[in-house]
């Protein structure tokens, strides 16, 4: 799979831009690090990239269909079949368990729609769990993890609907180093078993861990 970005720009206000200018094409089966200052435009590139937020110009190309002949309808089929979001904020729902919450992208997802499927829901999240070694966790709430099981979670439920790309977000800015390093080290592997990972992040450690470093600059 490949996302292919042209000219991609964004402003805010037809003047000052967040993004100007921006080439690059991005293939599955690598890990991307996007690095550079606050303020250049690196979490706004995520969110375009992700269809949370929309380009001022440019093209973008999945596999070489433009992103915009896509429909509204279409474009949230995207976000929920091709894309997990990875947040530094973790954003888990503090009234549901682990297992809950890992469970929630397949409550909207076809495969496993309605009620006799869920059993096959919570399967999946299980095996989500055992992948990132936090299976004993699946009854708590998110209150009762540390930093790093909660980030563990949230990769998790990224990846519950098994998305071809996975987007994060300063994925280890709340973290101690030994998570930090656990988190680049489970992103790394992801990239490895064919995903195309995307880490937005202003961490040197994730370096280590990148196949490509992007730095950014101001428009």
């Amino acid at each position: 799979m490949k996302l292919e970005i042209a000219d991609l720009a964004k402003t805010y206000n037809g003047k000052d831009y967040v993004l100007k200018d921006f080439n690059y094409t991005f293939e599955s089966g690598k890990f991307y690090a996007v690095m550079g200052p606050s303020g250049v435009g690196k979490s706004t590139l995520l969110h375009i990239l992700g269809l949370l937020d929309e380009k001022t110009s440019g093209e973008i190309r999945l596999d070489g269909v433009p992103l915009a002949l896509q429909g509204e309808e279409e474009r949230a089929d995207m976000r929920l079949m091709t894309f997990g979001f990875v947040f530094q904020e973790f954003f888990l729902n503090p009234k549901l368990t682990v297992l809950e919450n890992v469970m929630v992208p397949m409550h909207i997802h076809p495969e496993y729609s309605g009620k006799a499927n869920r059993e096959k829901k919570r399967q999946r999240a299980r095996e989500l769990l055992r992948q990132f070694h936090i299976e004993e966790y699946e009854d708590r709430y998110p209150s009762e993890l540390s930093g790093g099981e909660q980030q563990r979670v949230g990769i998790a439920r990224a990846l519950a609907n098994n998305p071809e790309i996975i987007l994060a977000d300063e994925p280890t800015g709340n973290l101690d180093e030994k998570n930090e390093e656990n988190i680049f080290e489970t992103l790394k592997t992801l990239a490895e078993s064919g995903k195309m990972v995307i880490v937005i992040s202003h961490n040197d450690a994730v370096k280590d861990y990148a196949d490509a470093v992007l730095m950014l600059k101001k428009a």
